[in-house]
């Protein structure tokens, strides 16, 4: 959460954005100047964040790879931020879908893409870069035979598992 705070707080002229002044201060009142962040004031500065821009996505990557403890606090907090933002506040995410993450999403308007879903990019992706090497002469010079040609494809679509 603290790195979302961060990346939403920085400015291209350097400029500190108000609500990161106000936490700033208030916890310079309280002497807790150099501390980090709690979980709480990573939530309500990124509510404040997302306030300020007139639309804000939030991307991460293998969500499944969080610890699942954390990241059931991770999709809370994330839940907290949409529902309070008075702005859209959008997540877009890459995961396997273990089993407590479609739970922590049930509740959310949401479109998810399986791996079939984009086979067919794959697909021509995979052949324009078989072909495309082949004609270059990277692949065995350029000598390939069609079945191998489709021997290769075959292999890199059943491998890229929808990626």
């Amino acid at each position: 959460m603290r790195t979302l705070v961060q990346q939403l707080a920085q400015m291209p002229k350097a400029e500190l954005l108000k609500p990161i002044v106000d936490v700033y201060h208030g916890r310079g009142k309280k002497g807790e100047i150099f501390g980090r962040l709690s979980i709480t004031e990573s939530q309500d500065l990124l509510v404040q964040l997302a306030d300020i821009y007139p639309q804000t996505t939030i991307c991460i990557d293998a969500l499944d790879e969080i610890d699942p403890q954390s990241r059931i606090v991770f999709l809370k907090s994330l839940q907290y931020v949409m529902e309070r933002s008075k702005n859209p506040v959008k997540i877009f995410a890459t995961t396997r879908m273990d089993s407590d993450i479609p739970l922590q999403f049930e509740r959310i308007t949401r479109i998810e893409l399986q791996p079939d879903d984009n086979a067919a990019d794959i697909n021509q992706f995979v052949e324009k870069t078989v072909q495309g090497v082949i004609d270059n002469g990277q692949l065995l010079r350029g000598d390939v035979p069609d079945d191998l040609k489709s021997e290769i494809c075959d292999t890199l679509r059943m491998r890229s598992k929808g990626m």
